[in-house]
């Protein structure tokens, strides 16, 4: 099973239910603030804190609440700290001393620090959230759900009028809508239990690139949208933003929509499998460009397994090398096979796109012999039946 959610405005609500809202979240903000400090230099393990007892206002419930959030913020923030100072530990005792020594350096310059508490917003499970939608709503008054919300502390019982968005009727149309809720300043967050069925089909092979966002292997690239945006437009504009700024956010923002809607394109009907390059640690050492380093592959690849994961298709991944330079006709690999986005073989004369020629090898399992033709099998590519 999987988790998704959707959020919906708080603009319906009034200036009484928002303030009342306002001062619930600070006061839950510096509860969970107050538990931090308490378990930061000795943090149990587990997923509940044994006392959760603090002075506030905030209701017994709220307080139990805030110290699992407590734990949980803590435990994930140390978690890649403490996995390393294991690999530490079990490298000394193997003996390798030189590899420990290096892996030790980085943890020492690594800085672990406390999460900002304007970021953490109130996680509610159905002890505090009832929710009334549909043919439970006896008035309307043209709002899908009531949304009320009790257990704060010395506020009564607060209800919210929400509009469901497109999101939360596609996801309410096909999962089950869990009784639990997260909330920030401006917006309910409600999620969805959702198990895909595995999907059965041909295997698609996709090339990751910086022009088109994806290309496949059965001749499907990624468009230009009907605002004329592309990926190398979008590249352009975030690497002239000042990072921090608010254009670089809404550049930023920009960009991953843009992969969704990018990833939306595509169809992924009798797919049973995606194979993708592992891409893991290719600009790892290397100097980029801001241009360069506006195009973020990871972005890409978490949001191709995030679309296979709700549609029940198989991720799997390939070497890399050389995808780009083999004819994925006769196997001949040669650099200046590649010009652009053309591709064109030397040896036996194929020439095509040369993004959906990589994902067309992508499709085949990656890398393989060009003097061993019998691994090359194009009939299994929807690209050249």
């Amino acid at each position: 099973k999987m988790m998704r959610c959707a959020s919906t405005s708080l603009k319906f609500a009034n200036t009484c239910k928002i303030n009342a809202l306002g001062v619930f979240l600070a006061e839950y903000r510096r509860v969970v603030g107050v538990f931090i400090d308490q378990i930061w230099d000795d943090t149990p393990k587990g997923s509940f804190l044994k006392d959760s007892s603090v002075e506030s206002n905030l209701s017994a419930r709220a307080k139990q609440c805030a110290a699992k959030q407590a734990l949980a913020i803590v435990q994930g923030t140390k978690k890649k700290f403490n996995s390393r100072a294991f690999v530490i530990e079990k490298l000394k005792k193997e003996g390798d001393d030189e590899k420990a020594q290096r892996l030790q350096a980085i943890q020492d310059k690594a800085r672990v620090s406390k999460p900002s508490l304007d970021k953490i917003n109130a996680e509610l499970d159905s002890r505090f959230v009832k929710m009334a939608l549909g043919a439970d709503i006896k008035t309307a008054k043209g709002f899908d759900i009531w949304l009320t919300i009790g257990s704060l502390g010395t506020s009564k019982k607060v209800t919210f009028p929400v509009r469901r968005n497109k999101l939360f009727n596609r996801w309410l149309a096909k999962a089950s809508l869990r009784p639990s809720i997260r909330l920030t300043d401006k917006d309910i967050v409600f999620f969805f239990e959702y198990e895909p069925k595995k999907a059965e089909g041909k295997t698609l092979g996709v090339d990751l690139g910086s022009r088109k966002v994806l290309s496949a292997s059965d001749g499907q690239q990624t468009p230009t949208d009907r605002n004329g945006w592309t990926m190398p437009k979008i590249q352009k504009r975030l690497a002239a933003r000042k990072k921090g700024s608010v254009g670089f956010k809404k550049t930023d923002a920009h960009r991953n929509n843009f992969i969704r809607w990018s990833i939306a394109q595509l169809n992924f009907t009798n797919v049973g499998e995606i194979k993708l390059e592992s891409l893991k640690g290719m600009n790892k050492g290397k100097r980029l460009n801001r241009h360069r380093q506006a195009w973020n592959y990871r972005d890409i690849i978490g949001a191709v397994e995030r679309k296979c994961e709700e549609l029940g298709v198989q991720v799997s991944y390939v070497r890399p090398q050389y995808t780009s330079q083999r004819c994925c006709k006769c196997g001949w690999v040669e650099e200046s096979n590649r010009k652009a986005e053309r591709f064109s073989c030397k040896q036996c004369g194929f020439s095509g796109n040369a993004d959906i020629n990589a994902a067309c090898n992508i499709a085949l399992g990656g890398a393989y012999s060009p003097s061993d033709p019998k691994n090359v099998n194009t009939a299994s590519l929807p690209f050249f039946t």
